[in-house]
């Protein structure tokens, strides 16, 4: 009824909040990132492959604008609907409703010991994005260079190695 209609005009207000809040956290940092590239020193850009250096664009700062816009919207809506359901099903069976409350205390933390092992697989993952864009990015650009010394197959299988270390190193994060 009313309360669903009320729901959901809250809820799409989040969201455009969210979406604007987001992308205005995002442009900030992207810009704050690229100051801070421009003042570095010139040895920085040597050791820094341009892919590495456009990573941090697409992929570090897409995870901190998909952060802001959707999974922190998505836990405040969760936890605003645990509470609720949980005060009513406590009103209901106090019993029942202690069982259920463990059982989310134990599927709230127990992710925590795994947190470790996901960070590290998901900055592995970055990395070698940064290190594939710089692949694709010299290679599309050496094209007419590959294609006049016919070194077309060596860079096929150079290119299935790399989509091969992709597998292995995604299924891990």
């Amino acid at each position: 009824g009313i309360a669903g209609v009320v729901y959901s005009v809250i809820c799409v207000t989040c969201d455009y909040g969210w979406a604007r809040y987001g992308a205005k956290i995002f442009s900030d940092l992207c810009h704050d990132l690229f100051q801070y590239l421009q003042k570095q020193p010139l040895e920085y850009h040597h050791r820094q492959s341009t892919g590495d250096l456009m990573a941090r664009f697409t992929s570090d700062a897409g995870i901190v604008d998909t952060a802001l816009v959707i999974v922190l919207p998505a836990a405040f809506l969760s936890t605003g609907e645990l509470l609720v359901s949980s005060v009513f099903l406590f009103h209901l069976n106090s019993l029942l409703s202690s069982g259920v409350l463990l059982c989310i205390g134990i599927s709230l933390f127990s992710p925590r010991l795994l947190t470790k092992q996901t960070a590290l697989a998901n900055y592995k993952l970055r990395d070698y994005n940064g290190k594939f864009t710089s692949f694709l990015q010299e290679h599309i650009g050496a094209l007419k260079i590959i294609q006049a010394y016919n070194l077309e197959s060596h860079v096929t299988t150079k290119f299935r190695e790399c989509l091969n270390e992709f597998v292995v190193i995604a299924s891990k994060a």
